[in-house]
């Protein structure tokens, strides 16, 4: 389980703020961010993962847990088994010439054996269907091919807390479609999948949903319960349907 008690944070010379965020989320649960612009989204992912207050600093407070175990006590090399971490633009995110160079620089960080490493590189290619771009420079590729090979180096370790950032964003509706099923594939593996995404209809697969208000919880439930409850539409200035009602 990972679990957020009580999470105060607000950067230097800023009078923005996460008050008080609370939440608990299972392993094999898929569990949505959502909220207006400047809500505190991308700034509880960057927490979660460690982020803050380990690189960015600034006044907070509070604690996250996995497995009963502090993040901040876990060693930076077991982090990658832990935590995949994919941020809205593809474009700041590649560091090699070729997809194969950014997969294999993770696996050799993490002393996988160069055997057992080919069976990961060949498995995440092909869930990905990225098996021709295995030599091409991840730069050059179309913006939901960048997003699947983001996909594609984070998932070869199998990391048990997936957190993504606008994943489905500018995405035509067939890379979607694609994403979607390899999160629910990843989550049904007993993973937990974190899913920002200011579009609440790109959340629907989700089990739980957490929104924010200015730093605050404005809904903590079932996603279920948020659809079906129009009165939440009305509270908040999204774009939302209640066509995309999960049952």
């Amino acid at each position: 389980m990972l679990k957020a008690s009580n999470i105060n944070f607000k950067y230097p010379s800023s009078i923005f703020k996460l008050n008080n965020i609370s939440f608990d989320i299972k392993l094999g649960e898929y569990f949505g961010i959502s909220g207006n612009n400047a809500a505190g989204k991308t700034t509880l992912l960057k927490f979660l993962v460690g982020i803050i207050p380990e690189f960015q600093k600034g006044d907070f407070s509070g604690e996250i847990k996995f497995k009963d175990k502090n993040i901040s006590d876990i060693p930076l090399n077991e982090k990658p088994e832990i935590f995949g971490l994919i941020f809205q633009n593809p474009d700041d995110q590649f560091f090699f010439t070729t997809l194969e160079d950014e997969i294999i620089f993770l696996l050799e960080n993490m002393n996988i054996a160069e055997s057992e490493a080919e069976l990961k590189i060949q498995s995440v290619l092909e869930i990905t269907g990225l098996e021709k771009f295995r030599y091409s420079n991840p730069n050059i590729l179309s913006y939901g091919q960048k997003k699947l090979a983001l996909l594609c180096i984070n998932l070869v370790i199998e990391p048990k807390i997936l957190l993504l950032d606008e994943i489905f964003s500018s995405l035509d509706e067939s890379t979607t479609q694609k994403i979607k099923r390899i999160l629910m594939e990843h989550k049904n593996k007993n993973n937990i999948i974190i899913n920002v995404d200011r579009n609440i209809n790109n959340l629907s697969d989700s089990d739980k949903i957490l929104i924010l208000d200015d730093g605050e919880i404005a809904f903590l439930g079932n996603t279920s319960d948020f659809f079906k409850s129009e009165q939440y539409f009305k509270s908040f200035n999204f774009n939302w349907s209640l066509n995309n009602v999960k049952n």
